[in-house]
């Protein structure tokens, strides 16, 4: 029974993690096609009346933090991601 915990453990940890970097590779592709194909200012309407990309100009974090420090925001965003990553394995198995 405990083996079969584990490679179920083992399989949702992998679930996890493909997930993550399968959304993080879409967000930087869709940052890139909208700068590769929208003016800088240029909106266009994805979903009528809800979703509109729009190309805009943010080298900082939410709302401008660490605006022009990418080395900071990058250690910021290393440590939080192994954070995560610790918290995930020490979760306790159902």
């Amino acid at each position: 029974m405990k083996e079969h915990q584990k490679s179920l453990q083992w399989l949702h940890s992998i679930c996890v993690y493909s997930l993550a970097s399968f959304l993080f590779l879409l967000d930087q592709w869709s940052k890139r096609w909208i700068v590769d194909h929208f003016a800088y200012g240029e909106s266009r309407l994805a979903i009528e009346p809800f979703l509109y990309f729009t190309h805009v100009r943010n080298i900082g974090a939410a709302f401008s933090f660490f605006q022009g420090q990418m080395l900071a925001l990058s250690a910021v965003a290393l440590i939080v991601s192994i954070g995560i990553i610790v918290y995930e394995r020490r979760l306790p198995d159902d």
